[in-house]
């Protein structure tokens, strides 16, 4: 697992749908306007379904999840149990804020501290949404040489203040 650096543009539909959660949600609707799209969406209330099956959720971990179902293993006794799609999950309604995106440019790793370079815009999952042109300008010196040119080309020169955004994902 490393850096994932991806330059999106706004379109007005597509199948990717960009979440934008806590900081990234407020600097989205400053810079964004009214590209923005809030959508109620359901969720499983993974806390609830486990207290609805006399289990509880502490003390177990995600596993993976298949054509048959979402798994899980527990932390106590490696028993490994399956939520089958059709299980009767315990659900809550929220208000996404998001827009429609195409990916336009895409770098692998290759930056250094870039957590350390702009604190204010890392969010509470410990990754960055860029919406600012000069805020990617300080982050060249960060770039490894390696890939300096590669990250000016394919993320910093596309990038257009209200039309784009850059994420940073790990």
């Amino acid at each position: 697992m490393g850096l994932d650096i991806y330059l999106y543009k706004i379109v007005n539909s597509s199948d990717e749908f960009h979440v934008f959660e806590g900081i990234a949600a407020e600097k989205a609707k400053q810079f964004l306007g009214d590209k923005i799209i809030e959508r109620k969406e359901r969720y499983i209330d993974w806390e609830n379904t486990f207290i609805k099956r006399g289990l509880d959720l502490n003390n177990y971990k995600w596993t993976m999840t298949d054509e048959n179902g979402i798994y899980f293993i527990s932390l106590k006794t490696d028993e490994k149990i399956m939520f089958p799609f059709d299980y009767p999950f315990e659900t809550y309604e929220a208000t996404e804020v998001g827009v429609f995106v195409e990916e336009v440019g895409y770098q692998r790793k290759g930056m250094k501290e870039w957590t350390t370079v702009l604190p204010d815009d890392v969010d509470e999952n410990g990754f960055m949404t860029i919406f600012e042109k000069d805020k990617l300008l300080k982050l060249i010196p960060y770039t490894e040489e390696y890939c300096r040119e590669h990250f000016k080309k394919e993320i910093v020169d596309p990038f257009v203040e209200g039309e784009t955004f850059v994420w940073f994902w790990w």
